[in-house]
């Protein structure tokens, strides 16, 4: 006997979505000759909307109704060439232009008895966002098949600098001239994100400049960043996708002539912005620092954690070839020109952990005094050649997305502050073992049916969470 599949919809205010999606949906499983039912559940206007908690519901209805699997099923997405036939594990079905790898939303089909042994979604993320990274959480806390992919650490074997997030730092002598070109390099492994419940937002200074500030950093959005200001004091800024934290190499370049900088991660460009105006004079600033942006003020001081193992400035822009050949060199230090490395001769300062003395950070090009190192660690680093992300399985799919609001990241930082409750929520209770998921779930789901009708196989409850 086919399976039966329940098309579970978390749903509010988007009533032209919805009869679109229905058409939509039921004429797909009709074809695909699927046993169906059709779930939607909508939420009442008295509160945040809770994605987790409807879809909670919607399972709960799903099991009284007798189906074997579920599809979680965002109403804004129209299936156009989607396969909604049943799998023995979860499967992600919305593949389509993915945020980041580890992507868990919009399309989510689990089987009956696997969606019970997690707890099913967590009924506390209100608002936007996360209740789809705890769903993830939860099937690999619970053994159930996931795909995993290989994290790109890229890296030599060597000495790094260990910086512990608090006070730890390196102050430096500044060569950067910005009104001409410049060129800085990174390597680096940014260690464990512990994020501020009293910040907004939460930066990791790799490298910086004070005063208005240049930065490289990597971010709590899980994003690698470099922000900065021209010289009528706006702020620009280039920010990755969600990337892991991982060992890599970051690469700035400055363009005097055509007012361009362009930012990369192991030799592959991520953003590149044309200003209207020159850099901010940050020349005439003589101090620069790793792992923090400025430790001599108050507030904003971002102290980073993880490793830096070197970093180098030159006085113009390496071509892209150079860029690429840098990022994956393991072994010859900067200070020569080797194979495709042909810019020895503009460096403008070079530090390497390696070449520690007396606890201070030599400029290996001679151009400057040693960096003075602030509660820094020494240690040993042997990039990791064998780590995984776990990532759902997915089944490749097409489908129109009907345009809405978007309610996610924008430009520097969440559109709504729910979201950052719930990404505080998520990085330091849940992650980190403070909420248990058995405790939080189907197992605690209540709620309040304002209205319910089932009509051939089609059912739609109103409820108040």
């Amino acid at each position: 006997m086919a399976k039966k599949l329940g098309v579970i919809v978390p749903y509010r205010n988007r009533y032209e979505h919805l009869l679109k999606f229905k058409y939509a949906i039921l004429t797909v499983l009709v074809k695909q000759k699927i046993p169906h039912e059709l779930i939607v559940v909508e939420q009442d206007d008295t509160d945040i909307f809770n994605r987790g908690k409807l879809l909670n519901i919607g399972f709960l209805e799903a099991e009284k109704l007798g189906c074997d699997y579920v599809v979680f099923h965002d109403v804004d997405m129209i299936p156009k060439e989607v396969d909604y036939s049943y799998a023995d594990y979860p499967i992600h079905l919305a593949t389509r232009n993915l945020p980041f790898e580890q992507y868990f939303g919009g399309i989510t089909m689990f089987p009956v008895e696997q969606f019970r042994a997690i707890n099913g979604f967590s009924n506390e993320y209100w608002g936007w966002g996360f209740e789809d990274d705890d769903l993830l959480f939860r099937c690999k806390l619970e053994g159930l098949k996931l795909d995993d992919l290989p994290i790109e650490d890229n890296g030599p074997t060597t000495g790094a600098l260990k910086f512990n997030g608090n006070n730890a730092y390196v102050e430096l002598h500044n060569p950067i001239r910005t009104r001409g070109d410049f060129t800085i390099q990174i390597s680096c492994t940014p260690g464990d994100i512990d994020l501020d419940h009293e910040k907004r937002e939460d930066k990791y200074t790799i490298f910086g400049i004070p005063g208005y500030d240049f930065n490289i950093m990597y971010t709590g959005f899980r994003r690698y960043a470099v922000e900065w200001f021209d010289g009528q004091k706006n702020h620009q800024f280039i920010y990755s996708k969600v990337k892991p934290q991982q060992a890599t190499v970051l690469t700035v370049t400055y363009s005097s002539k055509e007012k361009t900088l362009k930012f990369y991660q192991d030799a592959k460009l991520i953003g590149e912005k044309i200003m209207e105006n020159p850099l901010y004079l940050y020349t005439k600033e003589k101090s620069m620092y790793l792992g923090c942006s400025n430790p001599k003020r108050e507030e904003d001081i971002n102290y980073y954690s993880g490793n830096i193992n070197s970093f180098a400035t030159w006085r113009k822009v390496l071509p892209e070839e150079e860029i690429k050949e840098l990022a994956f060199n393991h072994y010859f230090g900067l200070a020569n020109n080797f194979e495709g490395y042909n810019s020895a001769g503009d460096l403008t300062s070079y530090y390497d952990a390696k070449f520690i003395k007396d606890y201070t950070l030599p400029d290996i090009t001679g151009k400057a005094k040693p960096g003075k190192i602030f509660n820094c660690q020494l240690v040993k680093y042997d990039c990791p050649n064998d780590r995984k992300l776990y990532i759902p399985y997915r089944r490749q799919s097409y489908y129109k997305t009907m345009a809405h609001e978007d309610q996610g990241f924008l430009k520097t930082g969440w559109k709504d502050i729910t979201t950052r409750y719930n990404q505080l929520r998520f990085m330091n209770e849940v992650r980190r073992g403070y909420r248990k998921t058995s405790e939080d779930g189907l197992n605690n789901c209540k709620y309040r049916v304002l209205t319910h009708s089932n009509v051939r196989n089609q059912t739609q409850i109103t409820v108040h969470l």
